[in-house]
């Protein structure tokens, strides 16, 4: 059957006999192909969905009849399953509780099904995001085409008319934008980071290994973001303003100012304002109150895990939008004389490609000399991953693949994937962390911001908070700066070459970013006794 872009669906209705869950498998692994799935995430849903229906075949029985649905819904791929009968939940793992953890947090990005019990039916559910060009790629080309034009205008429009064109058409464009990035940013920021909470928190969930990597993940984005003040610091130098009292009287009352600035004078005002830093620390104020309040709150973290699949929608809406609003912010940019900032991006750029060069090639060699396997070996077993997220700029894309390489390829045993991947997935980002970083430090110098040592403490911490809280959608990274720049005196020029130099990082975050998670991985399971090492050796 044909499948629409829009909505269109195939209904059947099976028995939960064993040539029937073989038939439900085969035909949902058929639709995943047709909607070009990855090979990888094909065989971990089909694997997922047929672990559901036994279960289901051992709790009701095979006399039983389960509705498979299969169809596009408001342009997603969906997958549901449905069987009338008391509530039995066949996703949750007895035998691993944080199996059950991990796709909670993975069905927000279309990684893995959702269960809910609705009218009497037990459904099962899994929404993919349509595979389509890599959205890295998209922008760039919207990039292009806006210099294209930017160019062509300065050359070929008259003055008179290129002023009335950024007065009536390009000013208001930049103003629809930036507000639609504000109402945007701050329900699914605050929704992403309160969902992230109620699941990496929950340490009733996590044994020590679970709350230990949480650490070591944050604290390699820190060290990263550190690294990169160190070294792109002193090569971008910003106005660093010293002086004998530069650290008494006014740059102390500033710096302390800006940090309680961070607690709002009510609920409303951070949402109203798009105060980013506000809506984090009211996220992680009520996340932790809901781990507080326990079982008592069972209901509320399913609303919470609902509402953020709702946000992670909406960032995918405002993704889709941004080539436009590329195109037309970049023509803007030329015609107000900021071609000097364009042509500079490729500092940045090089800075970042060197630190995150230095970065891989270092976990490389750890993993070869500690656990005897060539480097030449383990490129080899990760490149097919990496090739897929870099191809796409996702990492959701190629999350299949990487478990795929995980467990097969690296030894990794699957009890530390089942909650390592994911949890990498949702706050390691040390390459994001260090394009952000650098970036911010570029643009600095090239407004010329007053710099002093809290300004780049205050860098640090939000470059750090901010990439992890932003949610994994392609074009999103924007919401970072967009939180990141008022905070640090950067005027909000500055996010239109933020969104440049952010295309091009993306080509490199995706890819590196899940490289360096695998060694970090392998590192991880060797100190948990979890790595076959003979596999990680086989060439």
């Amino acid at each position: 059957m044909a499948f629409s872009k829009i909505n269109t669906s195939e209904i059947t209705i099976h028995k939960l006999t064993g040539p029937d869950i073989d038939r439900i498998a085969a035909r949902i692994e058929e639709f995943l192909f047709s909607v070009k799935t990855e090979r990888a995430n094909v065989l971990r849903i089909r694997l997922t969905m047929e672990e559901a229906l036994l279960r289901w075949q051992e709790k009701f029985g095979e006399d039983v009849s389960v509705r498979l649905v299969l169809g596009i819904r408001l342009f997603r791929p969906t997958i549901t399953l449905g069987l009338a009968g008391e509530s039995y939940d066949p996703l949750i793992n007895s035998e691993n509780e944080l199996g059950s953890w991990a796709n909670s947090l993975l069905n927000g990005v279309g990684l893995s099904p959702s269960y809910r019990y609705l009218h009497g039916y037990n459904i099962v559910q899994l929404k993919l995001k349509r595979p389509r060009i890599n959205p890295a790629l998209t922008l760039l080309i919207s990039a292009a085409l806006g210099i294209l034009i930017g160019v062509l205008g300065n050359n070929l429009f008259p003055d008179a008319l290129r002023e009335e064109l950024l007065r009536c058409v390009l000013a208001p464009v930049h103003d629809v934008f930036f507000r639609i990035l504000n109402a945007a940013a701050g329900p699914v920021i605050f929704l992403t980071v309160l969902a992230a909470i109620c699941g990496v928190g929950s340490v009733s969930a996590m044994n020590r290994s679970g709350r230990r990597l949480i650490v070591r993940f944050i604290s390699i984005c820190l060290i990263m973001a550190l690294v990169s003040e160190f070294v792109a610091g002193p090569l971008f130098h910003p106005r660093f303003l010293s002086s004998s009292s530069s650290l008494d009287g006014e740059q102390v009352n500033t710096f302390l100012d800006s940090v309680f600035q961070i607690i709002p004078s009510d609920i409303l005002s951070p949402f109203i304002n798009g105060d980013s830093p506000q809506i984090l620390l009211m996220a992680l104020i009520i996340g932790n109150a809901v781990l507080v309040a326990g079982s008592q709150s069972g209901g509320l973290i399913s609303i919470i895990d609902q509402a953020n699949t709702v946000g992670m929608l909406v960032a995918e809406w405002v993704s889709r939008l941004t080539p436009i609003f590329v195109t037309l912010l970049v023509i803007l940019g030329i015609w107000n004389d900021s071609v000097s900032v364009f042509l500079g991006i490729w500092k940045p750029f090089c800075v970042f490609l060197i630190l995150v060069s230095i970065m891989l090639a270092y976990y490389l060699i750890r993993v070869s000399k500690t656990k005897g396997v060539g480097i030449r070996t383990l490129v080899n077993k990760m490149k097919s991953s990496f090739w897929i997220a870099f191809k796409n700029s996702s990492v959701t894309a190629a999350y299949g693949e990487n478990q795929l390489c995980c467990e097969r390829h690296l030894g990794i045993d699957h009890k530390l994937t089942d909650f390592g991947l994911p949890l990498g997935f949702v706050i390691y980002m040390p390459t994001g962390v260090t394009a952000t970083m650098v970036f911010i430090l570029y643009a600095a110098q090239s407004y010329g911001v007053n710099t002093y040592l809290g300004w780049y403490v205050a860098a640090l911490f939000l470059t750090v908070i901010m990439v992890v809280a932003t949610p994994p959608v392609a074009g999103m990274s924007i919401l970072t700066y967009a939180a990141c720049f008022p905070r640090l005196g950067i005027p909000t020029e500055a996010l239109i070459v933020a969104m440049i130099a952010d295309i091009l990082f993306n080509f490199v975050v995706s890819g590196v970013d899940q490289s360096l998670l695998q060694l970090e991985l392998v590192l991880e399971a060797d100190r948990l006794q979890m790595l076959d090492r003979d596999k990680l050796r086989k060439s």
